[in-house]
């Protein structure tokens, strides 16, 4: 992770408590470029935050009026040096790529991981996608260039400074006009959340967010990441089941929100849309383990859907992927959404196994763990047809239960299958 902020022309340069902030939590390098007169000047590789200050005073950035990038780089791919700094220039030429002063009139900075492989071990990700845009000579094209990789960046961010102009690609975020790439920088603390009860297994945090109760169980010995907290987003309420305990010994965090409707309807998803983005502020990764019971697979599935890059992967206990009574079943499941009519549901709710495309197009692990002998969920009816249907197409693990299961088995699976991003 890094953070990439772009001021505009007008606005007011962060100050240097802010960019401090953003410093520490991204220590590898620093570098900012500036629009000139006479084109853009981009000046990269302060390994110190003393060199940084030192440079910010000598080009009077509190002061600067016109359009401004500021990168602080928390290294994911390439090596902690001066020339992996940002911004990069387009270029095709890796010692261009590598100046820590140069002029030009394309410059790019980005915040996130791309799935791309560089020439060279030493270069990042971020030099490498500067580099073959450089080689394609797609100077001239930079909205089309990143409206064409809108689809395959996920959650990054990517800032580029033409002669006339910035182009934006990825969510920012606005504070007093100027862009951040991501705000975790500016990290809250979980003491400040409600109720706390310490227990056997962690810290339970109890509050409110949206209107809705809400739970977070702080591990012990929490697992250290370069993402941030790793942590399973259950729905429903933290119950310490098997699952719940053994993650939690792994360093794990659980976070919960129990909304009006746990089925997916659109306002639960807004909610857990602003409950996500919230977490983040509390150093929690933006990869959740995906994590439900019984029904309350349903709005797994519904936002998991909404969100396939936000995702680590998803784990599912005798879920129903199915809306009961689409298929004509007999589950015990409610059939109706808040109006009470089980038409407006079925109209209402679309099958999550039948609108998982976005799931599979992003390669997001599933497991379940299901019980062939479940009564009031059984697999036939709610999860068989979606493990049929994207067994061949996504990353999917089945464990039977049949009464028992291995638990350790499971959870080295979900741990396996969200250990690359973190």
């Amino acid at each position: 992770m890094c953070v990439a902020i772009y001021k505009p022309a007008g606005a007011k340069t962060p100050s240097l408590d802010i960019l401090k902030k953003c410093w520490d939590f991204n220590p590898h390098g620093a570098g900012f470029a500036m629009r000139t007169p006479s084109g853009i000047h981009a000046v990269k590789g302060f390994m110190s935050w003393e060199c940084f200050v030192e440079a910010f005073q000598k080009y009077r950035l509190e002061q600067f009026e016109n359009d401004l990038f500021l990168h602080f780089r928390r290294a994911s791919k390439g090596s902690i040096t001066a020339g992996n700094t940002h911004p990069f220039p387009l270029s095709a030429a890796l010692e261009e790529l590598r100046k820590t002063e140069f002029r030009t009139d394309y410059v790019l900075m980005h915040n996130g991981t791309l799935l791309v492989t560089p020439v060279t071990p030493e270069l990042s990700d971020t030099a490498e996608l500067s580099r073959r845009l450089g080689e394609g000579c797609f100077q001239q094209k930079i909205p089309e260039c990143l409206a064409l990789l809108k689809s395959f960046i996920g959650t990054s961010r990517i800032a580029v400074m033409t002669p006339d102009q910035v182009h934006l690609a990825g969510e920012w975020h606005t504070r007093d006009q100027v862009l951040f790439s991501n705000l975790r920088w500016d990290l809250k603390d979980l003491g400040c959340l409600g109720k706390m009860t310490s227990g056997d297994s962690g810290i339970l945090h109890e509050f409110t967010w949206d209107d809705c109760p809400c739970q977070i169980m702080e591990p012990k010995e929490p697992k250290k990441t370069r993402s941030g907290n790793p942590w399973i987003w259950k729905t429903g309420k933290i119950t310490s089941s098997d699952f719940e305990k053994e993650m939690l010994d792994r360093g794990y965090y659980l976070a919960s929100m129990q909304t009006p409707n746990e089925c997916g309807a659109s306002e639960s998803l807004k909610l857990w849309d602003s409950f996500f983005t919230e977490l983040l502020k509390y150093r929690f990764c933006g990869y959740p383990v995906l994590y439900s019971t019984g029904p309350d697979g349903l709005m797994v599935y519904h936002w998991g859907g909404a969100n396939p890059r936000k995702i680590g992967c998803i784990y599912s206990e005798d879920p129903v992927c199915e809306f009961p009574g689409s298929s004509g079943g007999k589950g015990n499941v409610p059939r109706t959404n808040e109006s009470g009519n089980e038409a407006e549901s079925l109209n209402c709710f679309c099958n999550p196994a039948d609108h998982l495309a976005p799931l599979v197009q992003a390669g997001v692990p599933m497991i379940y763990n299901m019980a062939d002998d479940n009564p009031q969920f059984p697999a036939d009816e709610y999860t068989r047809s979606l493990v049929k249907n994207y067994l061949a197409a996504c990353k999917v693990q089945v464990f039977r239960q049949g009464g028992k299961f291995n638990l350790q088995s499971v959870c080295d699976a979900v741990e396996d299958a969200v250990r690359p991003k973190l």
